[in-house]
């Protein structure tokens, strides 16, 4: 009987202990990027706006091949975190070879749209660029987790 109630409460001790750490996570996240389909009406437009502004800056050619990853963080606007394949070339010069980037487009309230960087990224599936958290407990937290439950384990 004893050892059911311990294992009872032990787990009763985990459960807290892990849901607060997710609900810790949660609210550390509010605010923060969140994906975006990358056909997404608004997120192609942020994407086509991106390529244009660069285009202007640098004038010279340079079209938008494939939109690889997108996100979406909601401030007073929305920020898209993009990573975007482009070329040096326009729609029809198929002899150019792609590069990739990352810009980060903000679009206000008024719907203006604004380039806020862009630079040389690798829009490839590994290495993840700070898409992925995982919620996890200092190692303080752990030592007493521990210490706490074995000593539920503990014979009297």
């Amino acid at each position: 009987m004893k050892k059911s109630l311990r294992a009872s409460m032990a787990a009763l001790a985990l459960s807290l202990a892990f849901g607060s750490v997710i609900v810790a996570e949660a609210q550390i996240r509010v605010g923060g990027y969140k994906a975006a389909d990358t056909n997404d009406a608004e997120v192609v437009e942020a994407a086509e706006f991106a390529v244009e502004a660069r285009k202007e800056n640098e004038g010279g050619p340079l079209s938008l091949v494939s939109i690889k990853r997108a996100e979406r963080q909601s401030v007073a606007g929305v920020n898209y975190r993009l990573c975007l394949e482009v070329k040096a070339a326009d729609e029809t010069d198929a002899g150019e070879d792609s590069q990739h980037v990352s810009a980060v487009v903000f679009r206000s309230l008024q719907k203006k749209f604004t380039l806020r960087s862009w630079e040389d990224a690798d829009c490839g599936e590994t290495g993840s660029e700070g898409n992925h958290s995982s919620a996890s407990l200092p190692p303080a937290a752990v030592t007493s987790l521990y210490t706490s439950l074995s000593k539920c384990f503990q014979e009297e």
